[in-house]
Order: C-alpha cells, then structure tokens, then sequence
C-alpha cells in the first residue's frame, strides 16, 4: 500500500502543522530518523491543489521533450567521428531503447526536477535468445522511493509488511542496471538534504494561494448575490408576510410570484466597489507570479503590466531558454549515465577508452534539407570525399557507403 499522508486523506493540502514537521523529518540530520515520504507526498500534492502550478510544469516538460532525440557513438581515438562498429552499437542500443517503450515515460523522468527525485524500475533480460534489452520496466512513485546509504544507487524502495502498516521497509538495489534515478536538488552546495525539488519552494505560498481561493469563494458566496429586502405596511397579517417569504425564497429561482401591490421590495448592492474583489484578485496574481518565476523562470501574470514591460517579457523568454537548455544537459545526463551505458555494459562490456554512446537532444536549428542535399550532390560531382554522418544529420537520411564498383577487366 502506498503511503497516505495524514493531512492529505481529506484535504487538498495539509495544515500548517503537518507541513512543519513534513519539513522537519525530511531535514533530520540523522539518516536512520529520516522520513521523506510526508513532504515529498505533499510537493506531489500542489499540481493537483493548484492547476497554475500544473500548467507550469507542463510548459516546462514540453520545451524539453519536444526537442527530437539523436544518438552519438564513442568517437575514435584522435578522430573526429565515431567508429562504424560505435555507430552500429550505438544505433542498437537505441533501437532497443525505443522498442521497449520506455521513452514514454520520460516526461516522468523529467519530474525529478519538481518532485526532488523519480526513479524506473528495470528489468534486464538475459540475453539468451539475443542482447540484453529492458525486458520491462516500472514506474515508481516519488513517495516510494527514499535516500538510503546501503543501496547502490543511493536510493532504496519502500515497502510494507501489511497494506495497513505504514513503516517503511528500505529494499536496496543490488545492481546500477536496475534504477534509472533522476535526482534534482537546487540547494546543491548550499543545502545537501533537500528533498522536495522545486515544489518545495512554493508550498507555503501556495497554501496562502489556496486558502485565498477559497475565501474568495466564501465571499462569493455570501455577498456575489445581492440581499433582498422586503418592506410591509404596519398591520399586515401573517398570511400576507408568509407570501412575501415565499416571493423572496423564489426571487433567486425564477423571480416570479404573487405579493400586494403595497410592498416594497429593494434589492441592496453589497458590493459598491470592487476594492474586495480586487484584493483577492491581485494576491492571487502576485502568489501565481512567484511560482512561475522559480518553475519557468518568467513572469506572465505581471510582466505586461509594468514600465519597460517589453524588455521585462524578452528577458524573461531569454531565462526560460536557459532553463530549457539546462534541462536539456540534465537528461541527457540522466538517460545517457544509466540507461545508455547499462545496456553498452551488459552487452559489450567496457568501451574503447571508457567513452560510452551518449544520448543526444538535437538542438541545431532546423535544416533545409533540399538546399543541403543540392550543395552535397554538387561536392560529391567535384570528387570532394563527404563524412556520412554529416550527410546524415544535413539530409535527415540515413546513409551507408556503396560497395565499390566491381572490376570489369579482372573478371577476364
């Protein structure tokens, strides 16, 4: 059973009191104490409380996952390029990659940087019938994951002796080829034990955010409908009064019904300004703001609404672009560490010189494809000799070397 979080059973969000000791038990100093499962369980909470929060992450996640994916092989010693056998393995081991289906889940991956850490299980076959590939694999919740020294990959599954116990059971991972583990600790060098990724950052903010929408609902509430009020001559007899009531239960339904022609009925405007209105509106802007600012690194609620506002907005765009090329280094880091090099291992073994394939997001700007296939068939009529790995990457064809042309007069 997963673990359930006391103030999440019935609650969007925990109180105040449950988050404080979230955050204590995550920063308990003493690895044996340590409990990370209440605050991650609350940072995977925010995107369901809060759907700013979520649209956030979603930008994020799509301007690093639509980039389109390319494979490199271990260059050759003093070469430029790399070997044809790296580039076969490399192309293998692609291949087996995207046919076990795991590319899929890598909008998951990328959720380390919100949550502090995700991790896929995986299973290797072996190898009898052919390579080693992922024979399956499992995605595994934040909240069931947790730091422990005894475990390879520096994180253990959690589990439990009884649906209905929530102490943890640390199960290690014997084997680097089992976990692919993305962690993200934007503390690094200032704070090593802080668990929680970028949501943490934002929780008390947005709690204020939530607790707001929901005052502001309340006032909606009560005050969104204007009261009613009825006046009646001095006198009147209770079967007047009673239609009266009935008139007023029935105003905000259908606004029809039979009274004496002597009342008054005046409808009060409880809102005579927007001042209210507006203090709600423009405390949710503000909070909504600052988690965009650490989450995307850009502020649209607030950018389009101030002097220079036209710098302000292109500065912005310039952060997220390094916040997406930063992401970018991260996974390729993440994938081409772990998944890349474990299947190079396991089926080749140790590289030439330790140099693994890496797993590359392709970021050049975009090509033309038919003006560069013109220029190639113009260099090849010279009798220039072309690197078939540019005329690849230039044609968006994949291209191999044509046998030599046989010898006629050695056939005689």
């Amino acid at each position: 059973m997963a673990y359930q979080h006391p103030g999440l059973r019935n609650n969007a969000l925990p109180n105040v009191r449950h988050l404080k000791a979230a955050i204590r038990s995550a920063d308990d100093p003493n690895p044996r104490t340590r409990d990370i499962r209440p605050l991650v369980a609350i940072c995977t909470a925010l995107p369901q409380a809060d759907p700013d929060i979520l649209g956030f992450m979603q930008t994020r996640r799509l301007n690093l996952l639509s980039w389109p994916r390319a494979r490199g092989g271990s260059p050759t010693p003093g070469g430029t390029s790399a070997e044809a056998r790296e580039l076969q393995r490399a192309a293998d081991i692609e291949t087996r990659i995207r046919e076990c289906g795991i590319t899929s889940e890598f909008d998951a991956v990328a959720n380390a940087l919100y949550f502090g850490h995700t991790g896929i299980e995986l299973a290797w076959s072996t190898a009898v019938d052919g390579a080693h590939r992922i024979e399956r694999y499992e995605l595994i919740d934040a909240v069931d994951l947790h730091p422990d020294a005894a475990s390879i990959t520096g994180y253990s599954r959690v589990t439990y002796a009884r649906p209905d116990d929530d102490k943890m059971i640390l199960v290690p991972y014997a084997a680097r080829e089992n976990l692919l583990l993305a962690t993200y600790n934007p503390m690094k060098g200032g704070k090593a034990l802080y668990y929680g990724g970028l949501l943490r950052s934002v929780i008390w903010h947005t709690m204020l955010k939530h607790g707001n929408l929901y005052d502001w609902a309340r006032f909606n509430e009560k005050f969104g409908d204007p009261p009613v009020i009825a006046r009646y001559p001095v006198g009147a007899q209770a079967p007047d009064i009673a239609v009266v009531f009935e008139f007023l239960r029935l105003l905000a339904q259908d606004s029809a019904a039979a009274i004496p022609d002597d009342v008054k009925i005046d409808i009060i405007d409880a809102l005579k300004s927007g001042a209210n209105i507006e203090t709600f509106d423009r405390f949710i802007d503000r909070i909504s703001s600052k988690q965009e600012r650490i989450l995307l690194g850009q502020d649209v609620v607030n950018k389009t609404t101030e002097v220079g506002s036209n710098a302000k907005s292109q500065e912005a765009n310039k952060t997220t672009a390094n916040y997406n090329f930063a992401d970018i280094e991260l996974f390729q880091t993440w994938l081409s560490e772990q998944v890349v090099a474990a299947d190079y291992r396991l089926n080749y073994g140790v590289p030439p010189r330790g140099q693994y394939p890496r797993f590359r997001i392709v970021t050049d700007e975009g090509e033309d494809y038919e003006r560069n296939a013109r220029i190639i068939e113009r260099l090849d009529g010279a009798g220039w000799d072309l690197d078939p790995d540019e005329i690849q990457r230039k044609t968006g064809f994949t291209v191999k070397r044509k046998p030599a042309a046989p010898d006629l007069d050695a056939a005689f």
